[in-house]
């Protein structure tokens, strides 16, 4: 049998949520995978959310472009609550890897 990975809701617990606003990345003509620029492809991953969903779980979204990185915006709003936490988890999308890795793969 297959398994796959899964998003882990810890990801999604900060108050301030560190994100970047796909828009605005495409106005700059970016791709994702300009969000992972000087970090390990084999060590990080890109998982997406909407701003919609993270709205219906009372979370604040908000542009913070930050020198370098016009598209940074942070999800802002209390996660220690599993319900907005697995949420999140549960909206959440493979980008880069564009399907989750498998278990095995992970455990050598």
């Amino acid at each position: 049998m297959t398994h796959y990975t899964r998003v882990s809701s810890g990801v999604f617990r900060a108050k301030e949520l560190s994100v970047n606003i796909e828009s605005v990345l495409k106005m700059q003509g970016c791709t994702p995978e300009a969000c992972l620029r000087g970090y390990d492809k084999a060590a990080y991953s890109l998982v997406s959310i909407t701003a919609g969903d993270a709205r219906k779980l009372n979370q604040a979204v908000i542009r913070d472009p930050l020198p370098g990185n016009l598209s940074h915006g942070i999800v802002y709003g209390t996660k220690n609550n599993k319900k907005i936490s697995e949420g999140l988890q549960a909206t959440a999308v493979w980008v880069i890897p564009t399907m989750p890795p498998l278990v095995d793969d992970l455990k050598r």
